[in-house]
């Protein structure tokens, strides 16, 4: 799963993020793992975070 937020700290929305995990079991898809990009004030907000962006691709090349 990936999510984007405005709020600055990654953990304010660990409930939902847990709640659509189990959601998405209940239909037969699995979980892998959750990346979230925070602080998302604008569109593409994103594209310049290197850090983050790393993290998406390996987590991609890791996806077997």
């Amino acid at each position: 799963m990936v999510y984007t937020q405005a709020a600055p700290l990654p953990f304010l929305f660990k409930r939902y993020f847990k709640y659509t995990a189990k959601h998405l079991k209940g239909m037969g898809l699995e979980h892998y793992k959750t990346l979230i990009a925070t602080k998302a004030f604008e569109r593409n907000s994103s594209k310049s975070n290197k850090k983050l962006l790393d993290k998406a691709y390996n987590l991609g090349k890791s996806i077997k």
